[in-house]
């Protein structure tokens, strides 16, 4: 970890407010998260169902998170932001009252989750877009990879918090964190500063789905941009889903129990931590290398991992493929966010939220798929072979690419 980036990072008050917020606001969501998974689980006891509610949020990512993108590149991201966050807090108001009256279901609770995803989905591209607007083009790599790390480590605070409440069966408390975790971010955002030219209104366009169209024509002709999102997009396609499928590992490949899956589990955490702290930089030279090489390492890992026979060999394994996955996440965002055109960011980011939050979903379908004909090994063995195959791919368009992200 590169110390002084970090300082000089923190040390821009309203970056600073904003992080803190942004962490009381992640541990909130992980809280949420446990609860309302275990208490699918308490009403319907089908594993069935809990896909469903897991799967019910892939629709509005996909429609809502453009719709986002346009309207942080037309108005103030920090309004966006806190319009969006108080309307989440307000949901997990009623979520609370239809607990306590005994209202909610698991048809309530997926309802309450495409409503909540779709909140998520228009205010996460303004979030992306408001980053470099805090702390400058220049600091973009330390806080990126510094946002990873605040979330890996809510990660492991969250679902603490969460096992004390629902050992007490404190459901109706745990939607309350979560609610009054989003006014946190409603008071960051607003007492933000920003230049008066980033502040104001955007000029309008012909028309929402113009305004998208031009934002995916942009990402299409930048070659540079293009490369990063087919190389994030093989790997959270081809290879991310297997933390989905952890699971299924740890019965059918590993014969361990609830203790595997938490090992496991843990490892991905660890490895994401060990990637951030190593991320927090502020260099810009050689981060498309890094991407590159890191994709390699990914496949490489995952090829390994399905066929590793020992368990805790392969709990290294997994631990350092989650290394490279936070590389290759921070090192291709702080690209696209710096070489992309400040007009079109917000469109431009949207698409990146879509591609990195319904990608996984959509490789989990196919490897699913895929294993039923095969194997789960073979399945994620071609993943983890098309990830090394995509590397070779980038590594001959190494030097444009770079031209093109990383201003000299």
């Amino acid at each position: 970890m590169n110390v002084r980036a970090l300082l000089q990072l923190l040390s821009q008050r309203d970056y600073a407010f904003y992080a803190a917020a942004n962490a009381i606001s992640l541990t909130g969501t992980w809280i949420h998260r446990i609860a309302i998974g275990w208490l699918a689980w308490e009403y319907t006891h089908s594993a069935l169902w809990i896909g469903i509610l897991a799967a019910a949020g892939t629709i509005p990512i996909m429609v809502m998170g453009p719709i986002g993108g346009v309207l942080a590149d037309r108005l103030d991201q920090r309004k966006q932001i806190a319009v969006t966050q108080f309307a989440a807090f307000v949901l997990m108001l009623l979520l609370f009252g239809f607990y306590e009256m005994t209202w909610l279901n698991i048809w309530w609770l997926i309802a309450f989750r495409i409503v909540l995803t779709a909140l998520v989905s228009i205010s996460q591209p303004a979030r992306l877009v408001l980053v470099p607007n805090l702390v400058g083009v220049e600091n973009m790599t330390a806080a990126i990879s510094f946002g990873a790390l605040v979330f890996n480590l809510a990660r492991f605070v969250g679902p603490a918090i969460a096992g004390v409440l629902l050992a007490s069966d404190s459901f109706g408390i745990a939607f309350l964190l979560n609610g009054f975790s989003y006014l946190a971010l409603v008071i960051a955002v607003l007492s933000a500063r920003l230049p008066e030219t980033l502040s104001v209104p955007k000029r309008r366009s012909r028309g929402m789905m113009a305004d998208i169209g031009t934002g995916v024509r942009y990402i299409r002709q930048h070659d540079g941009v293009w490369l990063m999102f087919v190389l994030m997009g093989f790997v959270v396609i081809a290879g991310r889903p297997i933390s989905e499928m952890i699971p299924a590992f740890v019965g059918a490949v590993f014969g361990r129990d609830v203790d595997g899956l938490a090992i496991l589990t843990s490892a991905m955490a660890l490895g994401s931590i060990i990637g951030g702290m190593m991320a927090t930089h502020n260099r810009l030279r050689g981060l498309t290398r890094n991407v590159i090489l890191s994709t390699f390492g990914y496949g490489i890992c995952i090829v390994l991992f399905v066929w590793m026979p020992e368990f805790w060999m392969a709990v290294a394994i997994l631990t350092l493929s989650s290394v490279f996955t936070v590389t290759i996440g921070v090192s291709a965002q702080t690209l696209v966010q710096t070489a992309v055109d400040p007009e079109l960011r917000g469109r431009v980011m949207s698409m990146w939220f879509v591609l990195s939050r319904g990608g996984p979903a959509l490789g989990a379908l196919l490897v699913g798929l895929a294993s039923e004909s095969t194997s789960l090994r073979i399945a994620f063995s071609v993943g983890g072979a098309l990830c090394i195959a995509m590397g070779g791919y980038a590594w001959a368009k190494h030097h444009k690419a770079k031209d093109l992200l990383e201003p000299r």
